[in-house]
Order: C-alpha cells, then sequence, then structure tokens
C-alpha cells in the first residue's frame, strides 16, 4: 500500500485524506490550479487523479511503460482549445502522455517521442503547445496539445536539455544544457506576406524586418 497524506494550511500535522491506490513508489504529485484535483505519477507506470475534497479516486490512466517522474496541469488549470482541464506527463520511457481530465479517459501519447527519458514537459501559457526535452542529445520538440503531432524542432544544443522555461509572454523559451549555455529561442510575429530582410542593432536589444506587406516592423 502506498499512502499520500494531504494537510490543510494553517492546521499543522492535521491530515484530511489518505490516497491509497497506486502499488509501488510515487514520484509526482500535484494539484491542479483550482487546487480541486491532485494528480499523481507512479513507479507502477500509471497516473491517477484524486478529488481533493472527498479523497476518493477520480480517474486512472494507463499507457506509459517507465516510471513517471513528473506531470503538469495546464497553466490555468484549461486548454483554450477545449476549454478542459488538461494535463501533460512524462517518463524515462521517452512517452509524452496528455489527458483531458473532465472528457478522455485514456492517456493520449504523441504522435513521435524522443529517443531517451525526457527531463522537461511544459505548456506554453495559452495551453495549445507542449514544450519537452530529453536525455537524447536532440533538439527541443514543440508538440500541437490538440492532436499530439511534432509542430516544429529547435536545434542548436550539443548535449542533453536538462530544463524549459517559458517567459512570461508564453512565447519565449530559454532551455538550459550540460553543455553549459542558456539559449534563448522566440518566434516573432506580424508581418502578412514575405519578410526579406532584417536587421540587429549595434547593441544586440532590437530587430528590424521589413515584408511585402509594405511595412516595416521593429
Amino acid at each position: 500500500m502506498v499512502e499520500r497524506l494531504l494537510y490543510r494550511h494553517g492546521t499543522p500535522g492535521k491530515q484530511i485524506h489518505i490516497f491509497e491506490g497506486h502499488t509501488y513508489a510515487i514520484c509526482a504529485v500535484g494539484f491542479s490550479p483550482d487546487d480541486q484535483i491532485i494528480a499523481s505519477g507512479s513507479c507502477d507506470h500509471t497516473i491517477r487523479l484524486w478529488d481533493v475534497k472527498s479523497g476518493k479516486e477520480i480517474m486512472k490512466l494507463e499507457g506509459h511503460y517507465g516510471t513517471i517522474f513528473c506531470l503538469r496541469f495546464s497553466s490555468d488549470g484549461k486548454n483554450i482549445v477545449s476549454n478542459n482541464r488538461m494535463i501533460v506527463s512524462w517518463s524515462y520511457d521517452g512517452i509524452i502522455g496528455l489527458c483531458d481530465v473532465q472528457s478522455d479517459i485514456k492517456l493520449r501519447k504523441f504522435l513521435g517521442q524522443h529517443i531517451r527519458g525526457i527531463h522537461c514537459a511544459i505548456f506554453c501559457l495559452d495551453s495549445r503547445c507542449i514544450a519537452s526535452c530529453a536525455n537524447d542529445m536532440d533538439a527541443i520538440r514543440i508538440w500541437d496539445a490538440k492532436t499530439g503531432k511534432e509542430l516544429r524542432r529547435l536545434e542548436g544544443h550539443t548535449n542533453d536539455i536538462k530544463s524549459l522555461n517559458y517567459f512570461s509572454d508564453g512565447q519565449t523559451l530559454a532551455p538550459c544544457s550540460d553543455d553549459a549555455t542558456i539559449r534563448i529561442w522566440n518566434k516573432l510575429e506580424g508581418h502578412l506576406y514575405m519578410i526579406t530582410g532584417i536587421d540587429i542593432s549595434p547593441d544586440d536589444s532590437t530587430i528590424v524586418s521589413c515584408s511585402w506587406d509594405k511595412t516595416i516592423r521593429i
């Protein structure tokens, strides 16, 4: 039997619930942003969702083939496409799983996977995309959170990428790597037609671009 205890803020040591169900050690746990659900990932290769108020198991998700080391809810607890709670999980099996907590009782696997164990996977600000990195010296991969398809790869690091984080704009991505570098990635949008030229200011703080849309943008 594996137990996890939940304590109420302001009342140290007061046990509220015992969540039981996992058959091996639990390695990942997290609240939904609205504090209504707790998700847990285990060495038994399952993810379980628990109702905070009742302590009852809501859902059991299977599909991973390795220990689930981390899981995260979308930043606001919902996905902008479905307006439902979404949770992303990853494991040393190289698989990224995604679940729509309110309507999808199965763990959906992304179409494509990293070669080796995944270090990190995070939602962008609006939860439309998920960025992931792994222990495979591979590129950062960007996934469509609705379809699970790989959208693009960000290449440049020369060693394993250990962690990812988005800036508050939800677009700029900052990974850190065993190659001793942090690289900043961003996608700049705005032009309506083909971009024909760019230049960077001498202090590297500003980019100017021109386009067939008859505009210059800074």
